[in-house]
């Protein structure tokens, strides 16, 4: 993963229908970048809302029903990209998230 992006506007809505994923929410502070890693259940609804650097990590065979206004990522998007350093931590958590 090597970016993650936020929408100025609105809010996204998330719904795993099978297989596994993670949300990503990325803050960033005085002491940098700070990943937190979201273990999604099935058939529940995750809303991210405006403004909040995010991300999915999706195994291969899962299926996310995925909400947002038209033309969001035309518009509405601001996309950071990660540093080498910062992809790194972020697959790591990824591979081994916090239970």
């Amino acid at each position: 993963m090597d970016r993650v992006e936020r929408h100025l506007l609105t809010d996204e809505v998330f719904i795993l229908l099978s297989g596994k994923a993670l949300l990503i929410e990325a803050t960033f502070g005085k002491e940098g970048i700070r990943f937190d890693t979201i273990p999604m259940e099935k058939e529940i609804i995750y809303n991210i809302p405006e403004g909040v650097w995010h991300n999915i990590a999706l195994e291969k065979e899962a299926i996310v029903f995925i909400f947002e206004n038209t033309g969001t990522h035309l518009r509405d998007c601001e996309y950071y990209s990660l540093t080498g350093e910062q992809q790194q931590l972020l697959d790591q958590l990824i591979l081994h998230p916090a239970t």
